[in-house]
């Protein structure tokens, strides 16, 4: 095992027990510099456990990736190549996250970002506005000013 790779295992790993059965993990190898993603999204996953706990029915896909994204299927791959302006993305039960883009941001818009994607896809909400309230009510580390989210504490 090549100890600079971060492997489907180990992201899966850091899924809530609970809801790990939920979430299909897809990734190309990912370099350890896409740690902290991978750790924003255990924190996505943590948010998202308290408010689907229970409730929670359907599977759904996580690729982690770059676009244009590959989703390997056992008949062939499903390429999604998304707009430029776009960082991640949920297609029905399919979310999409961008390593590369999202390595811009830092660690709680990350979370944000990823929660948003996590409460489309297991909530069935396509309502922008409703999903970025419920991902301010969910997690703490953002807060929403004119529809976007911004860093709650300004030191960070």
């Amino acid at each position: 095992m090549d100890a600079d790779i971060i492997t489907v295992k180990e992201i899966e790993e850091g899924i809530p027990q609970s809801i790990r059965p939920f979430i299909a993990i897809d990734a190309l190898p990912l370099p350890r510099a896409c740690s902290t993603i991978i750790e924003a999204f255990w924190q996505a996953t943590t948010c998202i456990e308290r408010a689907i706990d229970k409730r929670v029915r359907n599977r759904i896909n996580v690729i982690f990736a770059k676009a244009p994204f590959t989703l390997n299927l056992t008949n062939g791959q499903l390429v999604y190549t998304p707009n430029n302006e776009v960082i991640n993305v949920c297609f029905e039960h399919i979310v999409f996250l961008d390593c590369e883009k999202m390595s811009n941001f830092k660690f709680p818009i990350q979370v944000a970002c990823i929660l948003e994607e996590l409460v489309h896809a297991f909530m069935n909400i396509s309502d922008e506005p409703l999903v970025t309230k419920l991902v301010g009510l969910l997690y703490e580390g953002v807060r929403i000013a004119d529809g976007k989210y911004h860093v709650a504490d300004s030191t960070k």
